[in-house]
């Protein structure tokens, strides 16, 4: 699927997004190359495990020792329908066991 659009300029001060329903489909940084998705979450939940300590308490998710509180068995318990904050975090696919994976 090709998709072109015409942004104002100001779009460049921030990175953009693009989502297919809740799930992030590309994004670019800013400045950057765009990223494309070519591997899907899988809800494993590699990236719920990888939180600042440091992270204000009253942020989202919560947190304990650096985990997500809803990393259930192992796995996240919000599976595809997790938060907009969860979805649009980007570099999870810097851990190795993570599926999710971007080609420019």
């Amino acid at each position: 699927m090709r998709i072109e659009l015409e942004l104002p300029d100001w779009v460049v001060e921030g990175p953009l997004y693009v989502l297919a329903g809740i799930e992030l489909a590309a994004y670019r940084g800013i400045n950057k190359e765009w990223k494309i998705k070519t591997e899907r979450c899988h809800s494993c939940g590699t990236c719920c495990k990888s939180f600042n300590s440091a992270k204000p308490s009253n942020s989202f998710p919560p947190t304990t020792k650096g985990v997500c509180n809803y990393l259930k068995d192992n796995k996240c318990s919000f599976g595809f329908h997790r938060p907009f904050s969860c979805c649009i975090s980007i570099g999870t696919s810097m851990y190795g066991e993570c599926a999710e994976k971007y080609d420019i």
